[in-house]
């Protein structure tokens, strides 16, 4: 690795400095690992993410993964940029851009160790918690790298924080998609319901057109969407009401019309197919429209108790209404 004066420095990396390997995707790699006795995470994150933000411009850029330090890695930080091969990921090291970067780092913390290594054999991925996929407004795009820059280190900063992976819109794929781990459940939770992520989220609203969380924590994943101010999907007990008001119906109709005509097959197997056409019936029938009419409730902007009552009474209303139309209809 060379320096702002083009000087060689560290040609061959300290055993506590090696850069690791993870698993998943081949790729050509970049990896940049910082070591610092004295701690100074606000100035190496801010550092990081600005040159994760800058490589992200470059040409064959993929992704690019920030992890901080573990038990197994003697207090090292990692950036791993991944490259469509090894001449861009070359291309990257060498630029003067990056070449700045190395200097500016210097410059902030003389003391710490810094060092980078290509790997075109490197292995980028991980497990993940959350998949952020963000649409930005046309014109923005400029502005939103900035925004991105500043979630990007504040949740570096944050407790439980284990690393982020960030691809940049390529090709025909117009958005920016992130994706976020933290150590636990609670860790995740607590940063997506933190005051400091909330001001990000709302200096963002002009830039960003939507916003696609990936989150499963609730208990009926796949029919209800995710807050993205909360990252969390409805209260399961509004879930499991909406549900049962969407699966009641189905199910009746079932049992009053398609299991006599499925009489001549065994059981289980009249069963089986009456459970799947409940389950198609209530993913891609019911639970949309209902999903759609109730946002109000499982999502409302000012939640209130009274608004929970509200939305509580009305589904209660609505059970009374399937049990006197369909007790009706299946006694003819």
């Amino acid at each position: 690795m060379k320096d702002m004066d083009g000087k060689s420095t560290e040609a061959s990396a300290p055993d506590n400095l090696a850069p690791k390997s993870t698993d998943s995707v081949k790729s050509s790699a970049l990896v940049t690992t910082i070591a610092d006795d004295k701690s100074n995470i606000p100035v190496i994150t801010s550092w990081l993410v600005k040159s994760l933000m800058l490589a992200s411009e470059s040409e064959g850029f993929l992704i690019a993964e920030i992890k901080p330090p573990d038990e197994s890695d003697n207090g090292n930080w990692t950036l791993l940029q991944s490259y469509r091969t090894a001449a861009f990921s070359s291309a990257w090291k060498n630029s003067q851009i990056q070449q700045k970067l190395i200097g500016e780092f210097r410059t902030q913390l003389p003391g710490a160790k810094i060092f980078q290594e290509e790997d075109s054999n490197q292995d980028n991925g991980s497990s993940v918690a959350t998949a952020i996929v963000t649409k930005v407004k046309e014109g923005k795009e400029s502005q939103y790298r900035e925004w991105e820059s500043e979630i990007q280190g504040a949740q570096a900063r944050f407790p439980g924080f284990s690393g982020s992976y960030v691809q940049p819109p390529t090709g025909a794929y117009k958005q920016w998609v992130t994706l976020l781990r933290f150590s636990t459940p609670e860790a995740l939770n607590a940063w997506f319901t933190s005051p400091e992520r909330k001001q990000l989220i709302d200096k963002a609203a002009a830039l960003v057109k939507s916003t696609d969380i990936k989150l499963v924590n609730n208990s009926f994943p796949g029919w209800f969407p995710i807050n993205p101010e909360t990252g969390s999907g409805p209260p399961n007990w509004k879930s499991f009401m909406l549900v049962l008001l969407g699966l009641y119906p189905i199910v009746m109709l079932e049992l009053g019309f398609l299991m006599p005509q499925l009489s001549f097959l065994p059981s289980a197997f009249a069963s089986f197919c009456g459970n799947v056409l409940s389950v198609a019936g209530t993913t891609w029938l019911t639970m949309p429209s209902l999903v759609r009419f109730f946002k109000w409730w499982l999502f409302p902007e000012k939640p209130s108790t009274a608004i929970d009552l509200k939305g509580m009474f009305i589904v209660i209303g609505l059970y009374t209404v399937e049990v006197l139309v369909l007790w009706d209809l299946l006694k003819r």
